[in-house]
């Protein structure tokens, strides 16, 4: 599992990742970050969690062999955490450029 913000989640094709943003709407399925605003390619499971544009909240892709993406899991968080998820990525790319500059 990895971890995406907007930006580097347009890129994305294959594995699994978890993004913090806001939902800014429902149809189309678009998402906001710091980095900027995304619509996404597949539905959000909005019949599954009351949620609705304005929230912020933790999406998970995942992605098939074809590159395509499944949101299959949507969490409603307090905006008071999107920080913290920001910090928590900020780390996660660290470790991950650490780990490709070891020997």
């Amino acid at each position: 599992m990895t971890r995406d913000d907007c930006e580097s989640l347009a890129s994305r094709t294959s594995g699994s990742t978890i993004v913090c943003a806001v939902l800014t709407s429902i149809d189309p399925p678009t998402i906001r970050d710091s980095t900027g605003s995304l619509v996404l390619k597949c539905q959000i499971p909005v019949h599954r969690v009351h949620i609705e544009p304005g929230d912020t909240c933790l999406f998970r892709f995942t992605f098939d062999e074809t590159g395509s993406a499944l949101c299959d899991q949507v969490t409603a968080i307090p905006p008071l955490l999107a920080p913290v998820y920001d910090h928590l990525l900020a780390e996660y790319r660290t470790a991950v450029r650490n780990s490709l500059l070891a020997p």
